[in-house]
């Protein structure tokens, strides 16, 4: 999930985001348990604690104009063998939280990845990721 504030661009130029911000540190080995809990057990339950933490981190980055909650997409078979997009279901709990609005129809996987827990390099991580997403329609987050 990404917390964007976009800034103004002309028609012709690509759109620029002018901050994108981590909701949570992955590196804590109680979020990535908490994390990898929600995505491969489907334990619906951790996503609360987990968007309370994710708003009390971005509360110190955010002032509530001009911000908008963009989730991370699964590809749709992806989406099949899980039922939900976590991701979804932790920006909508964030929105809410914080009334910043939510647009699930910004950015759209292209491609089937494998996951990233498959892939121990970092390096080899974002190469995985490479032309894996699009944005849908760049209108909805310029500024």
């Amino acid at each position: 999930m990404a917390l964007a504030r976009p800034q103004k661009t002309k028609p012709a130029e690509p759109v620029k985001l002018g901050n994108i911000y981590s909701a949570s540190n992955y590196h804590d080995p109680i979020i990535k348990r908490a994390v990898w809990f929600l995505k491969y057990h489907g334990a619906k339950t951790v996503a609360d604690p987990l968007t309370e933490i994710m708003r009390l981190r971005l509360l110190k980055y955010i002032a509530h104009e001009n911000w908008l909650i963009i989730p991370m997409p699964l590809h749709k078979t992806r989406l099949r063998e899980r039922g939900y997009n976590q991701s979804e279901l932790l920006a909508k709990n964030l929105s809410d939280k914080l009334n910043i609005p939510l647009n699930n129809n910004v950015l759209y996987k292209i491609r089937a990845t494998p996951t990233q827990v498959s892939i121990k390099n970092r390096r080899d991580r974002l190469k995985n990721l490479e032309g894996a997403f699009a944005v849908s329609n760049s209108g909805l987050i310029e500024g």
